[in-house]
């Protein structure tokens, strides 16, 4: 199965093959500051199944954020550098095997069903977890 993605303009535009790694939903204050939402659901994939196929997204580094607040690691966050559209994060210890992509970002997020909290004990106080 192929999935597609981009951001919010049109100018990143990419990819997903094979089946994902993981499903989730991050509550850390790194995803919530970066994306202005309270929560951030991914989808985990393998990074030789991820690839752009239009425009070269900008990068910052999340190690602003205590390790413990930030997928446990440092990392680089790509967005669109055109509309700010968070695309994905790679984390330092395993990006090289792993790349979290926004579900929010997919063509068709609604196929996606993510299916672990992680960081929740750092959700805010009105957030539903997952059953």
């Amino acid at each position: 199965m192929i999935r597609t993605g981009g951001c919010f303009c049109g100018k990143i535009k990419y990819e997903i093959t094979g089946s994902p790694l993981h499903q989730t939903v991050c509550h850390c204050d790194g995803c919530r500051r970066s994306s202005g939402a309270a929560s951030v659901p991914w989808l985990t994939v393998t990074a030789s199944d991820f690839k752009l196929t239009a425009g070269e997204p900008a990068e910052i580094r999340s190690a602003l954020y205590p390790k413990s607040t930030c997928d446990g690691c440092g990392g680089l966050r790509l967005f669109c550098p055109t509309c700010g559209t968070p695309i994905a994060f790679k984390g330092d210890d395993r990006a090289d095997r792993e790349i979290d992509i926004t579900v929010g970002s997919l063509d068709v997020p609604q196929n996606v069903s993510p299916t672990e909290d992680v960081f929740a004990d750092q959700k805010l106080p009105w957030v539903t977890l997952l059953e």
